[in-house]
């Protein structure tokens, strides 16, 4: 999870439609730490996107080890 988030707008021609964003796992956890401001930015967006927590673990010492280089999501924990 030490990887930085990092999602990129989907630009097709007009004859596709718009691929819906998909934010899941580690991505989601590390958007939804970020803190609400910054999720909500990202959600109005992405008003169609699909997010999924499925498998993220919660536990906070267990985030604790794995933002090991992220101090500015680890000191809101």
């Amino acid at each position: 999870m030490e990887k930085e988030l990092e999602v990129e707008a989907t630009t097709e021609p007009e004859e596709h439609p718009k691929k819906v964003a998909k934010l899941d796992g580690d991505d989601a956890l590390l958007l939804w730490l970020k803190g609400k401001d910054v999720w909500n930015k990202w959600m109005e967006q992405n008003p169609k996107a699909e997010v999924s927590f499925e498998g993220v673990k919660f536990n906070y010492a267990w985030l604790k080890n794995q933002l090991v280089d992220q101090e500015h999501i680890k000191s809101q924990l």
